[in-house]
């Protein structure tokens, strides 16, 4: 089930026990990946000779409308892919812009659902399942 929003987005789940992607009903995405690498200095010097290696994490939020089925779930262990149609003009030889459009693709890979809430509201869509989740890190596919 695609997305929609500005970017016009498809979203799905790749699961180890099932062949192919699975496509829930997503309602929304929320994510930030934070890599907290530390600059190392010499003593005594104001330039960065290096930096430390630090664990990169992807903290996030999926909302899904709420199903019978147990494929429209989040579990442990799944990753996220997220495709989206991106269109950006390009300078070409004559001096005129062009829109070029192209596929972007994310995964967060290794998600770990770390709370599962559901909420009730008087609009379309009424029965939501909210899903907090880490994932070990977010790949440009």
């Amino acid at each position: 089930m695609p997305y929609f929003s500005g970017i016009d987005a498809t979203i799905s789940i790749e699961r180890k026990e099932a062949q192919n992607p699975i496509t829930p009903d997503v309602i929304s995405i929320e994510f930030s990946a934070v890599n907290s690498s530390r600059p190392l200095y010499t003593p005594g010097s104001d330039i960065v000779d290096a930096f430390m290696h630090s664990n990169a994490m992807v903290q996030g939020t999926l909302v899904l409308n709420h199903t019978d089925t147990d494929i429209n779930i989040l579990q442990d262990n799944d990753n996220i892919t997220i495709d989206y149609d991106k269109i950006e003009p390009i300078l070409q030889k004559e001096g005129i812009y062009k829109l070029e459009g192209f596929v972007k693709s994310y995964s967060i890979e290794e998600v770990q659902v770390i709370s599962e809430n559901h909420s009730l509201s008087p609009i379309t869509d009424n029965l939501t399942d909210i899903y907090q989740f880490i994932g070990k890190e977010l790949v440009s596919i």
